[in-house]
Parts: structure tokens; C-alpha cells; sequence
């Protein structure tokens, strides 16, 4: 929930605040990661690095197709907005392309999607780190290196501007 509450707020802060829109980002931050079992898998962000070396193979495959079964469970879902599979699609698609299942570089990732990597990595560092000034000043730093180009420059600008500006 904290996700898409996130998601909003940039979202309004780049004049994207109608209801469709809003929509799609509520939808998607609910069931981007609906399909993981294992709560220990959804701060996982991509399926390289030392941290996803130390799953077992069951663990990888499990996070390697949770995207796919979120999509699933979405389909079950009456009326689900245009685009809201693309979104839970991209969700860890990284700014170099590094990212997963399609590799997409910054500018080739969903503006929309590129709003909930964006709000999804601010909230999953301050819920490990700490609901505090120090960790959200953190998180901002680190991801204003990472996310300052590509479709995902002006998200980034915005929760920049959210919690730095007020």
C-alpha cells in the first residue's frame, strides 16, 4: 500500500493525477508482486548479484516467473485498466538495463513503469532502513545516481521534489 501511495505522489506531482492514471498505478503496486510467497524474495530486485546467489534454485524460479502469475491473478480481475500487465511486466527493469525479464534500458521502460520501480525502491529502502529523516535522505541519494536518466529522470525529479522541497 505504501507503494502506491508513493506512486501517487509522484504521479500528482507530475500533472499526471487523473483518475485512469491513478488507477493503473494502484492496480499495479497491489499485484506487482502479489504471486511471491516468500517475503524475503520481494526486496529482490533483480536475478543477478550476490543476493539472489544465495537462493535456491526453487527460490529463483519462483521470483524469475512471479511477474507471470501476478499478470494471471490480475486477469482474474474484472475491468483491470490498459496497460497495468506492462507495468507489473517492467517492474524490475533497471534504469542500465541490467534488469529483468526483458533487459529494457532507461529509456525504453514505461514511463508508468518507471514511477513504481521508482516509488517501489524508495519504500522497500526506508522499510529495511528505517521510517526516519537519515534513511529517506539515503534512499534519495543512492537512487538520484541511479534513476537520473532516461524515462526515469522526471519520476525521479518528482519524489526528489516531494520529500526535498515538501
Amino acid at each position: 500500500m505504501a507503494t502506491a501511495i508513493v506512486c501517487n505522489a509522484i504521479a500528482i506531482n507530475l500533472k499526471l493525477n487523473n483518475s485512469f492514471t491513478i488507477h493503473k498505478l494502484v492496480m499495479a503496486s497491489l499485484f506487482h508482486d502479489i504471486a511471491l510467497q516468500n517475503e524475503d524474495l520481494s526486496s529482490l530486485i533483480s536475478m543477478q548479484g550476490k543476493q539472489c546467489n544465495s537462493l535456491s534454485i526453487q527460490e529463483k524460479n519462483l521470483f524469475a516467473k512471479h511477474i507471470y502469475d501476478s499478470i494471471q491473478t490480475l486477469r482474474s480481475f474484472p475491468d483491470v485498466p490498459p496497460n497495468v500487465e506492462s507495468i507489473i511486466l517492467e517492474h524490475h527493469e533497471r534504469p542500465n538495463g541490467l534488469g529483468f525479464p526483458s533487459g529494457l534500458d532507461s529509456f525504453r521502460v514505461s514511463p508508468l513503469a518507471c514511477i513504481l520501480i521508482i516509488a517501489e525502491e524508495f519504500v522497500d529502502h526506508v522499510f529495511r532502513h528505517g521510517f526516519n529523516e537519515d534513511s529517506r535522505n539515503e534512499a534519495l541519494e543512492k537512487m538520484s545516481k541511479e534513476f537520473c536518466k532516461g524515462n526515469f529522470k522526471e519520476p525521479m525529479n518528482a519524489l526528489l521534489k516531494i520529500y526535498i522541497q515538501g
